[in-house]
């Protein structure tokens, strides 16, 4: 039985860092679905779970109904393709932590919430400071943003534990000492 593993939580907590790692040390056993997005491209980021759309064409997909879920995030549109009935792999999606209800209704999910305390917090300021080195108001609405983000995960702790784990992020270790394994250790369940 494959999973759909859903990944979540605020911009810089390292979801796509995550999902990136897996798929290039693990590319039989994951794979990511693209998400989509009018978002435009980070200058730095190897972004290789986003295909950048146009408004337009955004619309023209979602009215064609080409996405299981869609919504507004920071002012950009997304798009999540259907997951295949029966995937060869295991699928990885990231979302932000607001879809978790919707997302936790999917059959052989598990939810991995990737939250800070104030420690992470902290490392999550300057994770996000070296991305917007050049925007400093961005930084402080994305700041925001991710408080929000934490709340959300915070008001669905009891939906996420039913269908996986809240790992709260402290130092760039975590993922790879605590994420990784449950997650390896769910694909021999």
């Amino acid at each position: 039985m494959k999973h759909i593993f859903i990944v979540t939580g605020p911009s810089g907590v390292g979801k796509t860092y995550l999902s990136n790692y897996l798929g290039k040390h693990y590319p039989g056993e994951f794979e990511t679905l693209n998400i989509v997005t009018t978002r435009k491209p980070r200058k730095l980021a190897h972004e290789g779970d986003r295909d950048f759309l146009t408004l337009d064409e955004f619309n023209t997909q979602k009215n064609a109904g080409a996405f299981f879920a869609s919504g507004m995030y920071n002012a950009n549109c997304y798009g999540f393709p259907f997951v295949p009935d029966n995937p060869e792999k295991h699928v990885l999606f990231n979302i932000w932590p607001a879809l978790v209800p919707e997302f936790a209704k999917i059959k052989n999910v598990v939810l991995i919430a990737l939250t800070v305390d104030s420690t992470g917090e902290q490392l999550l300021a300057k994770r996000l400071g070296d991305r917007y080195a050049s925007q400093p108001n961005t930084l402080e609405k994305r700041m925001s943003v991710v408080k929000n983000d934490i709340d959300e995960i915070s008001k669905n702790t009891m939906l996420i534990s039913d269908h996986g784990k809240i790992f709260t992020v402290t130092s760039d270790e975590t993922i790879h000492d605590e994420v990784i394994p449950f997650m390896l250790q769910k694909l021999q369940a």
